[in-house]
C-alpha cells in the first residue's frame, strides 16, 4: 500500500470514497465512539510530524474531522520503528495542543482526539491483534472519557477470517492480502469491500499518477533506513531467545527481495543500469537479470 493508492480509496473529500473511509472507522473504532460518524472532511494536507525534511515514516497519513468536531488521524505503519507507541500519542497530544485559543476565556473544551494505527509490526506483547486505549481508572477498568483514544491494529497477528467473521476481521483480511487477491472471498463480498480492490483502483488511475505511484514504492523501500533502530532492538531479542540465526537469515532475504524490488521500479522509470545499482546494492549481472 502506498499513500498515493490509499489516498485515492479513502479520499474523505470525494464524496464516493468518503463513505470507505466513514466505514472503516466506525468498524474499528466501535467500541469507542458514542456516535457513529456520519460525514468526514479533510481537516488539513498531509504533513511530516516527524521534524525531518528528508523523509517521510508512515505510508498514509489522513486528519480529518466529523459532523460533530471529533479529530481523527488514521495512520499505516509498514515497518517497525522505536518508540512507536511514544509516537502516537506524541501525536494525539499534538491535536489537543492546536486546539488551544489564545487568551483567558479558552476553558479547555477540546474535541475528542482518535488515532487508528494500522501496522504489520508488533506493537502489544500478547496475541491479541487490535487494542483500543483511552483514558480509564486502573481500578474499575472505568472510562473516564472520550478525549485521547488510540486504536492499535496490528495485522501480523491476525490469523484469518474464521468461520463467522465480523466487520473487523473482514477489513483486516483485506488488508493483508490487498497485493495479493483479485476478486474477494464470498464471506466478504459486502459493497464497502468490493469497491476496495487495489487492481480496480491502479486500473482508474492516469499515466501522471501511475508515473507517480511508480515512484512512490521507490521511495517507500527508502523509509526502511529508519527501521534501523527498531531491526537492532529485535535482533537483540532474538539472540536472547536464541533466535539470531534465524533472524539474520529472514532480514537477509527480505532485504534481497526488496533491493530487487525496489531495482525493477527504477528499471520501468528508464533509469541507467549503473545508477540503478549504486542505489540498489546490487550487481549490474542480478539487474540485468531482473
Amino acid at each position: 500500500m502506498t499513500d498515493l493508492l490509499f489516498k485515492k480509496t479513502f479520499n474523505p473529500d470525494n464524496d464516493y470514497t468518503k463513505v470507505n473511509l466513514i466505514n472503516l472507522l466506525n468498524d474499528i473504532l466501535a467500541p469507542q465512539l458514542k456516535r457513529p460518524i456520519r460525514d468526514l472532511r479533510s481537516r488539513d494536507k498531509e504533513v511530516n510530524r516527524t521534524g525531518s525534511g528528508a523523509s517521510r515514516t508512515s505510508a498514509f497519513d489522513l486528519h480529518c474531522k466529523d459532523d460533530d468536531g471529533r479529530l481523527f488521524i488514521v495512520e499505516v505503519q509498514i515497518r517497525p520503528f522505536a518508540h512507536f507507541l511514544k509516537r502516537v500519542v506524541f501525536y494525539a497530544c499534538q491535536d489537543i495542543a492546536k486546539q488551544g485559543t489564545p487568551g483567558d476565556k479558552w476553558a479547555y473544551d477540546f474535541s475528542p482526539v482518535f488515532i487508528v494505527t494500522i501496522s504489520w509490526a508488533a506493537l502489544v506483547d500478547d496475541d491479541r491483534f487490535i487494542h483500543h486505549l483511552s483514558f480509564c481508572d486502573i481500578e474499575t477498568k472505568t472510562r473516564a472519557g472520550d478525549y485521547l483514544n488510540v486504536s492499535l491494529v496490528e495485522l501480523s497477528k491476525f490469523s484469518g477470517l474464521g468461520e463467522k467473521p465480523n466487520a473487523l476481521r473482514k477489513w483486516l483480511y483485506l488488508f493483508r492480502n490487498l497485493d495479493k487477491i483479485t476478486e474477494l472471498p464470498p464471506e466478504i463480498r459486502e459493497d464497502k469491500f468490493t469497491r476496495l480492490l487495489p487492481i480496480a483502483e491502479v486500473a482508474k488511475l492516469r499515466v501522471d499518477e501511475l508515473e507517480e505511484y511508480e515512484m512512490e514504492r521507490v521511495n517507500q523501500k527508502w523509509d526502511e533506513y529508519a527501521a534501523e533502530i527498531a531491526f537492532e532492538e529485535l535482533a537483540k531479542e532474538a539472540a536472547e531467545k536464541g533466535l539470531e540465526k534465524g533472524l539474520e537469515k529472514g532480514i537477509q532475504k527480505g532485504a534481497l527481495d526488496k533491493a530487487k524490488e525496489m531495482a525493477r521500479a527504477m528499471l520501468r522509470k528508464g533509469m541507467p543500469l549503473n545508477e540503478v545499482a549504486d542505489i540498489s546494492k546490487l550487481s549490474e549481472d542480478v539487474i540485468r537479470e531482473l
